[in-house]
């Protein structure tokens, strides 16, 4: 887990304000060129000609070659409490710096030094803070980064070559080339739990501690959304996929698509074939269980209990509501799950569990031998983020 921020935001639109730009940082060469830093000049150069690859991960947690018992791959060893899989790379993030590992050797082929980087995918491109006034965005294929300086910036994200960026004094976008395009004044100190990130034109933060509710922004004139646009309190479920909400209503805010909206409850876990199957619980059948995963043919959620700890999984006929299985009180999961066309995959923080859709049983277990702290796939292989390193799963 990325350490907590502090920082302030403001919580009307009165401080929405224009003020003296951020700097790109100059960068002045001295003495010859040298033939290798040309070489590495035209690396670059190709590397920014070539397409870009878009998002591998799916945002619903739907993983079509989730199926048979992967195999192993590759285990790298690295220190890292958090990681991001982009088109042939894993970037994991550590207190001293960011590394690129290859998706699949599992070789480190690039590490950029940092200090307390905290940092934020848009799905192509990593944006990660250097120390209290730098903020870089990195290539994932290459490592290549392009520093920007924002004094006191806590947490970034890029959007459309600008950067939204939470300083302690204001949440405020800027143009690479550093012209203050809006700012939000201080009104009251937070704490910084996710984010930024900026999803089909909207700021989401998670903030925690806050004295009301965190805002949505608009990322083109940092004012506050509301209904029917958007909720409040907004959370990071997934890469790609944000939550927030009002008294009647959930919306699930995703990359590249507009946000969709579901009157009722929706499981913070929540993961989908295709997003068109989810649907919103009321009340009295949220008093009964708390639906997580949907499929065509069953939809699987968790008994409701006030106890902490381990839970009944059931499995029920989405056309029908019949029951079609549930399990014992043992299922108890850390992380959102992936689901495969017959398989649901969760952690329980020391294994990996898959069940079998159909029927209920269990299919395959995966033991890293280390703490699972994150679990994610690109669609060909299981990544899985533990205390001392990452691992990689080929996928059947």
């Amino acid at each position: 887990m990325v350490p907590l921020e502090e920082f302030a935001v403001a919580r009307d639109d009165a401080g929405v304000s224009a003020r003296a730009p951020a700097r790109r940082r100059d960068v002045a060469w001295s003495g010859p060129w040298p033939w290798a830093v040309l070489a590495v000049i035209l690396v670059v150069a190709g590397t920014l000609a070539a397409p870009q690859q878009g998002p591998v991960v799916d945002p619903w947690g739907y993983v079509p070659a989730l199926h048979d018992e992967p195999s192993l791959a590759w285990e790298a060893p690295v220190s890292a409490d958090a990681f991001w899989v982009f088109s042939g790379v894993v970037v994991t993030r550590a207190p001293d710096g960011v590394t690129g590992i290859d998706s699949a050797s599992g070789d480190e082929i690039w590490r950029l030094d940092a200090e307390e980087p905290t940092c934020t995918s848009d799905g192509v491109d990593l944006t990660c803070t250097n120390g209290p006034d730098t903020v870089q965005i990195i290539d994932p294929q290459s490592g290549w980064a392009r520093p920007y300086e924002i004094p006191g910036v806590a947490a970034a994200a890029s959007v459309d070559n600008d950067i939204v960026a939470v300083t302690a004094q204001d949440v405020r976008r800027v143009t690479v080339s550093g012209e203050l395009v809006w700012s939000r004044d201080v009104a009251f100190r937070l704490t910084l739990g996710a984010g930024p990130e900026v999803l089909d034109g909207m700021v989401l933060m998670t903030l925690i501690g806050q004295s009301a509710p965190g805002p949505v922004l608009d990322a083109d004139t940092g004012r506050t959304l509301s209904v029917p646009d958007a909720g409040i309190s907004p959370a990071q479920l997934r890469d790609g996929l944000w939550r927030s909400s009002d008294q009647d209503a959930i919306w699930l805010h995703r990359r590249d698509h507009p946000a969709l909206t579901l009157d009722g409850w929706v499981s913070w876990s929540v993961t989908a074939q295709d997003p068109g199957l989810i649907r919103a619980i009321d009340e009295k059948e949220l008093n009964r269980w708390r639906p997580v995963a949907f499929l065509p043919d069953a939809t699987l959620g968790f008994l409701t209990q006030r106890e902490h700890g381990p839970s009944v999984l059931i499995a029920e006929d989405p056309a029908t509501g019949d029951e079609l299985w549930r399990t014992g009180p043992e299922i108890l999961t850390f992380d959102p799950p992936l689901l495969g066309p017959e398989t649901f995959l969760y952690s329980d923080s020391s294994e990996l569990i898959a069940l079998d859709i159909p029927t209920g049983g269990t299919r395959w277990t995966l033991t890293p031998g280390d703490v699972i702290l994150d679990v994610t796939s690109d669609g060909e292989r299981l990544y899985v983020l533990g205390e001392t390193g990452v691992i990689g799963w080929d996928l059947s």
